[in-house]
């Protein structure tokens, strides 16, 4: 350990003495520059809102029709294409590679296609400096013309109007060579709807219930295949799939025969001006095939529409297909609505009041049940 000396002469002590330390100061202020304009901006919040309201990147859509179209769909009939917020668009057209394309150009591709498969990506990059917004779609164009649609139904016809319904008679039907090709999909929607016929039906064959556990979601694929197509007997089963479903949302009113009646009937009392019009057609061709509860639903509401006076016997009917208990509830529900508007349109307010208590809180029939229940001056219980 040794000793220190420090020397400090008499400058060195007037420096020590008179030197000023600057007091600290605060961080250098912060910039936050927009990652496009090169604006800056005092806070981080403001510098979002500003990239937010003046860089605003939309993503780009394909419309079908005025609507975007699904990221995969099956597309059966003819339409009208357009792009939106797109700067960039590429196909690949039946597995060959990926091609630009115009945007101009591109619905009328689309728009001209009939049986092919069309892989579309459109792009929106208003800015160098951005990252492009991108949408992809799996098109599968199945336009069938006439000649094959007509030819699907014929084979309907012989194998499932014409026969007994059974599961070897639709698979027959599906597998005949005039349901392939384009109008395949047109022969998918048919074979679901009777396939769903014979789940409601509930045949006890282990080898029908193959991909579906419940008959409605087969009437909803059905309905999605078949409402896409211009035919008279596409046209049918959708309207029989809506009146199974108590679907008010279908245009019914252009439909004859007994089937419109009872699709129309749903809709309240206000439909009864429609049912003289109604009462004079013919009743319905056999086009299709409809399971027993639905017949025995659309008998009845036709027996109401054509009574020309409330009785007993009629209250007696109604009672006992309400109470059944092999109709399934939505078909209970129908006989509710229909007791109720043939009461009302006959004047008999007390033979409407217990139907349309059971219907008042069920939709759709809530959006007139109700109102005709407080209009004679009577609650809902």
């Amino acid at each position: 350990m040794g000793i220190t000396w420090i020397y400090e002469d008499s400058q060195e002590a007037i420096y020590s003495n008179t030197e000023e330390v600057p007091p600290p100061g605060g961080r250098a202020p912060v910039h936050f520059i927009c990652p496009f304009c090169d604006a800056s901006f005092s806070d981080f919040p403001a510098m979002q809102r500003h990239a937010s309201s003046e860089h605003r990147l939309q993503r780009p859509a394909l419309l079908l029709n005025g609507y975007e179209v699904g990221v995969d769909r099956k597309i059966v009939s003819q339409g009208a294409f357009a792009v939106t917020n797109c700067t960039n668009a590429f196909v690949a057209i039946d597995g060959a590679a990926e091609k630009p394309i115009l945007t101009s150009e591109l619905p009328a591709v689309l728009n001209l296609a009939v049986d092919s498969l069309i892989r579309v990506r459109i792009e929106n990059r208003s800015d160098k400096k951005m990252a492009p917004a991108v949408s992809a779609y799996r098109l599968e164009f199945r336009i069938a013309d006439q000649s094959s649609l007509s030819s699907v139904e014929e084979a309907f016809r012989q194998h499932i109007v014409q026969s007994t319904l059974t599961p070897d008679t639709i698979r027959i039907f599906l597998e005949d060579p005039r349901c392939s090709g384009v109008a395949s999909e047109y022969a998918a929607g048919l074979y679901a709807y009777v396939h769903a016929l014979l789940l409601k039906e509930r045949l006890n064959n282990s080898g029908l219930f193959s991909g579906y556990a419940m008959h409605s979601e087969r009437f909803g694929e059905a309905l999605q295949k078949l409402e896409q197509v211009d035919r008279k007997l596409a046209s049918m089963i959708c309207l029989i799939v809506r009146l199974m479903r108590n679907d008010i949302s279908g245009d019914g009113d252009d439909s004859p025969g007994n089937i419109g009646i009872a699709y129309s009937m749903l809709r309240g009392p206000t439909e009864t001006a429609s049912m003289k019009r109604l009462q004079g057609l013919a009743q319905n061709g056999r086009l299709c095939p409809v399971d027993h509860g639905t017949s025995r639903v659309i008998a009845l509401a036709c027996r109401l529409a054509t009574a020309e006076r409330w009785s007993d016997l009629l209250e007696d009917e109604c009672r006992s297909s309400a109470a059944s208990d092999i109709l399934p509830i939505d078909d209970r529900r129908k006989v509710f609505a229909y007791w109720a508007v043939t009461a009302l349109r006959l004047g008999n307010r007390e033979a409407a009041r217990y139907p349309l208590q059971q219907i008042a809180n069920i939709y759709p029939f809530d959006e007139w049940a109700a109102d005709a229940l407080a209009e004679h001056g009577q609650e809902i219980e």
